[in-house]
């Protein structure tokens, strides 16, 4: 059984606009908010300090940043293996030290039901995909990895590691159980 640790805030990250026009030069992709396949950990500079929860994400882009004491709960050995972690900076381009960016090492896509929103990017090839109803995941889908970054920079993690989590009881975190099936309920192809 998979888990996704999805943030449940509406006060998400923002990038200020003089990083997001350099990310777009370098590592974001200029036709859609996914970060460029091959490029590893990212810095981001935001226009105010990240609200004081264990994962959030920056509006309109897939880049989760998360506290450095969440990822401790997750076990050292395995960020270290499975997590690319970048830096986060206040506008002035100060380290905000208890923050990361966090993006998985592997990848897995979170799907839905046929309401489900998907297009192809043209510039960059990835799928933007974002599931409606209640999510899954395909059996075909999965490595060996023992934390996913989903499609919405949300992390995907098994039982052990969910288990750990909850132990904590972090604020405005979700832990949603993602139920393994053989065969879309989208109606999409397999991506």
């Amino acid at each position: 059984m998979l888990y996704e640790l999805r943030p449940i805030t509406d006060d998400a990250c923002a990038i200020t606009t003089d990083a997001k026009e350099a990310a777009r030069g370098s590592w974001l992709c200029t036709g859609c908010p996914n970060v460029n396949p091959g490029v590893g950990a990212v810095d981001v500079r935001l226009k105010h300090t990240p609200k004081d929860i264990a994962v959030n994400f920056i509006y309109g882009l897939h880049v989760g940043v998360v506290r450095r004491d969440f990822l401790a709960v997750l076990g050292e050995d395995v960020v270290a293996q499975e997590l690319l972690l970048g830096r986060v900076l206040d506008a002035q381009g100060h380290q905000i030290p208890d923050f990361v960016t966090c993006r998985g090492r592997s990848h897995i896509t979170i799907r839905g039901n046929a309401k489900s929103p998907y297009r192809h990017c043209e510039v960059c090839g990835q799928h933007i995909y974002s599931p409606m109803g209640r999510g899954y995941v395909l059996s075909g889908m999965l490595g060996n990895a023992r934390i996913y970054e989903s499609q919405l920079s949300d992390l995907v993690v098994g039982e052990a590691i969910a288990q750990n989590v909850q132990q904590r009881k972090w604020n405005e975190l979700a832990v949603v159980r993602l139920p393994i099936v053989d065969v879309p309920d989208d109606g999409r192809p397999i991506f």
